[in-house]
């Protein structure tokens, strides 16, 4: 399903076709809220703050598939991999980029 919610009340629930799976679309977030607008920083701070949140729960979420996708373009790609040890060093190459787990040290 569908579902739309607009200053806190939701607005819209309508059958919806897609894949299996979740999908969260946020768009405007503050706009009924002005005090919120003060302690935004630019556009480009805020996406690179919310690509750092999904890369970590990425991290932690191998087996899910991420997608991040600005206004105009999609900005992070994460296939799911398995949730095995292997799986996981593959998700940390694709958030840390592939020479990562060859440097890193297991603890």
């Amino acid at each position: 399903a569908e579902i739309g919610i607009e200053g806190g009340r939701v607005s819209a629930v309508k059958p919806a076709a897609a894949n299996r799976g979740t999908t969260v679309e946020v768009r405007d977030l503050f706009f009924a809220t002005p005090a919120r607008l003060k302690f935004m920083k630019g556009e480009r701070a805020e996406s690179s703050a919310t690509s750092d949140v999904i890369k970590r729960i990425a991290i932690a979420f191998p087996a899910v598939r991420f997608t991040l996708a600005g206004s105009d373009r999609t900005t992070l790609e994460l296939p799911a991999t398995d949730d095995s040890p292997e799986g996981q060093l593959r998700r940390v190459a694709q958030v840390m980029g592939a020479d990562f787990p060859a440097n890193a040290i297991a603890i």
